[in-house]
């Protein structure tokens, strides 16, 4: 009985992650409603400078100001939170001979 009942338990898990998986692949195949090749994200981490809030919020509306400004940029926007990345490159930029992430405490 014990045996019959993982199997069933098993069965019941396999199909749960079969469905996962079609439903993550359905996902990704999806028309997202804008071209993904052509999309750039980045991330500013602007406690590594101490800037203080006011500080934050004119960098946010001069980078916004300036990335609109681009010729070949058809919108530019802020977010508060990252967005999911997924696959792609994933660079972290910064000034010459200066840690770029601040340690792990």
């Amino acid at each position: 009985m014990l045996v019959a009942a993982q199997v069933g338990l098993c069965t019941w898990i396999l199909m749960g992650a079969a469905l996962l998986v079609e439903t993550l692949d359905h996902m990704r195949s999806m028309n997202a409603g804008f071209d993904r090749d052509h999309v750039v994200t980045f991330t500013v981490d602007t406690s590594l400078r101490g800037y203080k809030p006011e500080q934050c919020r004119a960098l946010s509306k001069a980078l916004l100001e300036k990335t609109n400004a681009l010729p070949a940029v058809a919108a530019a926007g802020l977010a508060s939170r990252a967005l999911m990345r997924g696959t792609g490159v994933k660079t972290t930029y910064g000034a010459a001979g200066r840690a770029s992430a601040r340690p792990i405490s």
